[in-house]
């Protein structure tokens, strides 16, 4: 798998029902060959991913620049409460600190319950990222 170690960003793409990409940038954390990220259930991508898991993801800056090649993904919903969840939120408080904990409940207001994502990037041999 492409490693996205060194980066803070990566930017998954989701598909609305006319097969459009919607890319959003976000922050992530890597474990065992998956990607774990955070949302929000109201959001568009949580929506998109509900309908379906085909995604593509690139590792990227804040603004979602992406700093390496797209490769095919699969991307899930998490079930809320599930050990995987919590995992994958724990490891995003570890990597982003206080300023995740600061920013998710004001987004929380707008966009309802904290929902973690888990993305499959697809097997690339040989294929590395550029740390940065």
């Amino acid at each position: 798998m492409p490693t996205f170690d060194g980066h803070k960003y990566i930017n998954l793409e989701t598909f609305r029902k006319n097969g459009d990409g919607v890319k959003t940038p976000l922050w992530f954390a890597e474990e065992d060959g998956f990607l774990y990220a955070r949302s929000f259930e109201r959001t568009g991508k949580a929506k998109r991913l509900r309908r379906e898991s085909r995604a593509r993801v690139a590792p990227c800056n804040m603004r979602g620049n992406a700093l390496g090649e797209w490769v095919e993904a699969e991307a899930w919903i998490l079930d809320s409460g599930s050990e995987e969840a919590e995992n994958a939120n724990r490891m995003l408080n570890e990597k982003y600190g206080i300023l995740k904990r600061l920013i998710e409940p004001v987004a929380g207001l707008r966009h309802g319950r904290a929902v973690e994502i888990r993305i499959q990037p697809e097997t690339i041999p040989g294929e590395t990222f550029d740390e940065r």
